[in-house]
Formats: C-alpha cells, sequence, structure tokens
C-alpha cells in the first residue's frame, strides 16, 4: 500500500510546481509587457519634454537677443550722447580759455580791479544789507500787524463767539429760570392743591369722625332704645302684673262693693226695720211721750243721732264705692296708657334700629369713597413728589452743565486774554527793538 501512495504524492508536486512555473512565466510576460508600455510612455513623455525644453530655449534666445540688440542700440546712443556732451563742454572750455585770453590784464591792474569790486560788494552788501534789514523790519512789522490783526480778529471772534455763548447761556439760564420759576409755581399750585386735598381730607376725616361719633351715637341709642325696649318689656309685663292685680282689686272691689251693697241693702233693710221698729215704738211710746217728755226726746234724740250715723255710713259706703269705681277706671286708663305708650317706644327702637342701620350702610359707603379718595390722593402726592423730584434733578443738571459750560467759557476767555496780553507785550519789545538804532 505503501508502494502505490508514493507516486501520486510525487505526481501531485509536478502538477503544482509547473503551475507555479506557468503563473510565472505568465507573471514575466506581463511585466514585460507592462515594462515595455511604461517605457514607451516615459519615452514619448521625454520626447515631448526635449521639445517643450527645445521650444522654451528657443523662445529664451530670441528674447536673449532681442534684448542684447536693444542694450546694443541703448549703449551706442549713450555713447553718442555722451560725446556731444564732450564736444559741447570742450567747446564751452575753449571759449572760455579763448575770452580769458582775450580779457587778460596785469596784475596792478588786477589788484584795482579787486579792490574796486570789493568796495563796490562791500557797498553794494551794505546796501542790501540795509535794505534787508529795512525789508526785514518791513515785513516783521507788517506780519507781527498781520499776527496782530489776526489775533485781535481771533479774539474778537472768540470774545464774540464766547459772548454769543454767553448770551446763548444767559438766555437758557433766563428760561430756565423761567421755567423753574414757573415749576415753582406750579409746585406751588400743587403744594395749595395738595394742602386743599389735605384740609378737604382733613374735613373728610373730620365728617367721617363725626359720623363715627354719629355712628356710635346712633349705637348707644340703639342701646339705649333696647335698653328701653327691654325696659318697656319690664314695664309692660309689670303693667300686666299691676293689671292683673288692678283687675283683681277691681274684681275684689267688685265683691267688695256687691258686699257693701248687699251688707248696705241688708243695711237699708235693717234701718227701714228698725225705722219701722222706732215708728212702732214711737207710735208705741207717743202715749207715753206726753207723760215723760224729757226721756221721749232724748229717746228721739239718740234715735235721730243712730239714723244720721246710719245716713253717714251708707254715704260713705256709697263714696268708697264710687271711689273704687274711679280707681278701677283710673288704673284701666293707666294700663291702656302704658300699653300705648310700649308700642310707641317699641316702634320708636325699631325705626331707630332702621335708621341705625341705613346710616351704617351710608357710613361704611362714606367711609369706602373716603378711602379711594385717600388713595386717589396719596398716589397724586407720590406722584406730585415724583414729577417734583425729576424737575429739581433735571434743573439741577442744567444748572451743573451751564456752570461748567460759564467757567469753561471763563477760563476759555482768560486764556485768550492772556495770550492777547502777551503777544502785545511781544509786539510791543519788538516795536521798541525795531526802533532803537
Amino acid at each position: 500500500m505503501r508502494a502505490t501512495k508514493a507516486p501520486r504524492v510525487i505526481a501531485r508536486d509536478l502538477s503544482s510546481e509547473y503551475v507555479v512555473t506557468q503563473i510565472k512565466a505568465q507573471m514575466a510576460e506581463q511585466c514585460a509587457i507592462e515594462v515595455e508600455a511604461t517605457k514607451a510612455l516615459y519615452t514619448d513623455q521625454l520626447g515631448d519634454e526635449r521639445r517643450r525644453c527645445q521650444q522654451t530655449l528657443e523662445d529664451r534666445e530670441k528674447r536673449a537677443e532681442a534684448f542684447c540688440d536693444s542694450l546694443r542700440a541703448k549703449y551706442e546712443e549713450l555713447m553718442l550722447r555722451q560725446e556731444a556732451t564732450h564736444q559741447a563742454q570742450l567747446l564751452e572750455m575753449k571759449t572760455a580759455m579763448e575770452h580769458l585770453v582775450a580779457t587778460h590784464v596785469p596784475l596792478v591792474d588786477h589788484d584795482w580791479l579787486l579792490q574796486d569790486a570789493k568796495a563796490t560788494a562791500q557797498q553794494t552788501a551794505e546796501t542790501q544789507r540795509h535794505t534787508s534789514e529795512l525789508n526785514h523790519a518791513s515785513a516783521l512789522t507788517a506780519a507781527l500787524d498781520a499776527q496782530r490783526r489776526e489775533l485781535e480778529a481771533t479774539h474778537g471772534n472768540a470774545l464774540n463767539s464766547m459772548q454769543q455763548q454767553l448770551r446763548e447761556c444767559q438766555a437758557t439760564n433766563t428760561n430756565l429760570t423761567r421755567m423753574l420759576h414757573l415749576k415753582d409755581k406750579e409746585l406751588e399750585k400743587l403744594s395749595k392743591a395738595l394742602q386743599e386735598e389735605r384740609m378737604l381730607r382733613a374735613k373728610k376725616e373730620a365728617a367721617l369722625q363725626e359720623s363715627c361719633r354719629h355712628l356710635l351715637t346712633l349705637r348707644n341709642h340703639g342701646k339705649a332704645a333696647t335698653a328701653a325696649l327691654r325696659e318697656s318689656k319690664k314695664l309692660a309685663s309689670a303693667l300686666r302684673h299691676d293689671v292683673a292685680a288692678a283687675q283683681q282689686l277691681v274684681a275684689k272691689g267688685n265683691a267688695d262693693l256687691v258686699q257693701a251693697t248687699t251688707a248696705h241693702a241688708g243695711t237699708v233693710k235693717c234701718l227701714e226695720q228698725e225705722l219701722l221698729h222706732l215708728r212702732q215704738l214711737f207710735d208705741l211710746d207717743k202715749a207715753a211721750w206726753q207723760a215723760s217728755d224729757e226721756k221721749a226726746h232724748e229717746k228721739i234724740a239718740s234715735l235721730k243721732e243712730a239714723l244720721g250715723e246710719k245716713t253717714r255710713t251708707l254715704v260713705e259706703t256709697q263714696l268708697l264705692t264710687q271711689l273704687d269705681a274711679q280707681r278701677a277706671e283710673q288704673l284701666k286708663f293707666n294700663y291702656e296708657a302704658d300699653i300705648s305708650r310700649a308700642k310707641s317706644v317699641h316702634d320708636e327702637a325699631k325705626a331707630a334700629l332702621s335708621a341705625m342701620g341705613a346710616s351704617k350702610a351710608e357710613l361704611e359707603e362714606h367711609v369706602r369713597r373716603m378711602q379711594q379718595q385717600n388713595q386717589v390722593l396719596e398716589e397724586r402726592v407720590a406722584t406730585a413728589a415724583a414729577a417734583k423730584e425729576q424737575m429739581e434733578a433735571v434743573a439741577r443738571a442744567t444748572h451743573a452743565a451751564l456752570a461748567q459750560k460759564v467757567q469753561a467759557t471763563d477760563a476759555a476767555r482768560k486764556h485768550l486774554a492772556a495770550e492777547n496780553t502777551a503777544l502785545k507785550q511781544e509786539l510791543r519789545m519788538e516795536q521798541q527793538l525795531l526802533k532803537r538804532p
């Protein structure tokens, strides 16, 4: 089995090597083809680059030749100009030499000429110096005058500007003072209005206090009415008790009256019987009267006294009965009067309570209106105070700005005045220097 497996492995290895060799050969051929293609491409690019470089070199050579030609032409033109200049200079030198030879003088004459020329030059220099000094002095004076006029004009303009600014500031200050005065008047008006509002508020507060006092009075009246109502109720109950007692008394009086009437009727009957008995006795004793006159008279007198006493008793009983009836009627009238008075007091108490309720509602409404008016007044006072503070702040800021502006203007005016004084002193000193010999 081993002898049969070995050749297969060798055959497989040989086939693999052949495949690798074939692949390598194909890759070598492909690489050679790519190398040839790349070489041909690089050769074409190199040819193109050579042609481009050749063209660039030809262009550069043409430009260099053109530059050399122009530079050569310029050089030749410069040499021609230099030659012409040298020729002109030689001609000038030759002409100067000829003039010098033609104007040559001896040495003595030359010294004399030099002295004369020196004197002439000194005189000319002196004249020029004096003229230049005069011109300088006149120019300096003119310049100083012009500067002085310019400074005066500047000072005048600055002074006018400052005066204009000062007038504007004064006008602004006057306007601000007028506005401040108007604001003060408005503030006074507001203060008066505030004072009036405060007085009105005080009056309303006084009215409110008066209303409160009136409310307290009404409350006290109500309490008094309630107490009076309670008292009237107590009095009515007492009157009821009194009426009941009076009724009892009336009933008792009626019973007493009936009893007295009955007793009176019995007494009258008794008296009539006694009178009849006395009459019988009188009739019986009439016969014996003649015999005993004194005894009869005494007995008649005693009988008359007894009859008068019984009559007086009857009259007193009738008077007491009439008095009891009148007392009962008076008690009934008093009871009815007390009842009507208690009803009137009760009605008055109810009316007072209803009026007190209406007054309380009116007072509460009045208090609410007063509180609203007080709140409005406080808001107006706060607004007026804020407006016053704002106006005072604006006025203070404006016044401070105006004061600063006036100070700046005054400082600028003082500075200009100092400069003007210094310039006048310099001008005076320069004029004194010019006046000196």
